[in-house]
């Protein structure tokens, strides 16, 4: 029985009658040394689960794998600020749309107080919500932020996101968001007084019908500002939704990759183990035998 063109039992017995050395048990050491070399590299592999768990059994194929690992694990640090990314940008979102609610009711009311049945006392009380429907709209925009990094919707938030594994710019996501706050949006009460070259101040009011006139054309303007910021969101979600979708794929299929360059046949080792075992006994048995052979031999001579 062999196990490799290197790993042979010589069993002449004339070796056994050599004065200078025992060269049957010379063999069988050194095919007991082999035997558990080859061993040692099977446990190995079965314990690391890797074909080359050391840099001399193949290095191209140990470094190509460490690279494609190395790209895995960076794409999956991607898919988790993607995640991230997608829930900073959904707060956004819930932000907005309370603010598009809350620009929604101001119209209500601008719109029911341009009619001239209402009486003055009924116009204040409704310019005085329309001041509480601005203050929650400030509220919204100053308080809407993820993870302590600034509020979203106010002074132009900006972030960059790190989307991809390496440095190019397609690995690099960049979202900036307006201000909502209701001074800039255009939503916030004051009177229409015309400054000193006629241009009358972006504020809303009931006072009289053609202040709600007014109102409702610069709420109008507002809520389209929503809008265009949601759909910004969006597709800024849509392209992340469809990153991952990619993403994932890619890493599934290099996980593939790099384990048939590199990962171990764990049955294939086993057998080879077991059968390596085998040998090993036989290989201390040979061995025990030839050493043993030539006081044997002396001693029936001298016996004899």
């Amino acid at each position: 029985m062999a196990f490799g063109s290197n790993i042979g039992f010589s069993t002449t017995l004339g070796d056994s009658f050599r004065p200078g050395s025992n060269i049957q048990a010379m063999n069988a050491l050194n095919n007991l040394s082999a035997i558990n070399r080859e061993l040692s590299v099977r446990q190995l592999r079965m314990a690391t689960g890797r074909a080359q768990p050391r840099m001399e059994d193949g290095p191209s194929f140990f470094s190509l794998q460490n690279k494609m690992r190395n790209q895995v694990r960076g794409k999956q640090m991607a898919l988790d600020n993607i995640a991230d990314a997608k829930d900073m940008l959904s707060l956004g979102e819930q932000g907005l749309l309370q603010i598009d609610d809350l620009l929604g009711t101001m119209r209500d009311l601008v719109v029911r107080g341009g009619n001239d049945t209402l009486t003055a006392e009924q116009r204040d009380d409704m310019n005085r919500e329309l001041r509480s429907l601005a203050m929650a709209i400030d509220l919204i925009a100053d308080t809407t932020e993820f993870n302590e990094s600034g509020a979203m919707l106010n002074d132009s938030f900006k972030a960059t996101f790190q989307i991809g594994p390496n440095e190019t710019a397609e690995d690099m996501l960049m979202v900036q968001l307006g201000d909502f706050n209701a001074g800039p949006l255009g939503v916030e009460l004051g009177e229409n007084i015309p400054d000193s070259e006629g241009n009358i101040p972006p504020f809303i009011n009931v006072l009289d019908n053609e202040s709600a006139k007014r109102s409702i054309a610069r709420i109008d303007n507002a809520v389209n500002r929503v809008k265009d910021q949601l759909n910004e969101i969006g597709g800024f979600q849509r392209k992340l939704t469809s990153l991952q979708n990619i993403l994932s794929a890619s890493m599934a299929a290099e996980e593939s990759q790099a384990s048939r360059f590199g990962d171990a046949d764990l049955a294939k080792e086993q057998t080879a183990i077991a059968r390596l075992q085998l040998m090993q006994q036989l290989a201390t048995q040979q061995l025990a035998a030839a050493n043993i052979a030539p006081a044997q031999i002396i001693g029936g001579l001298l016996g004899g």
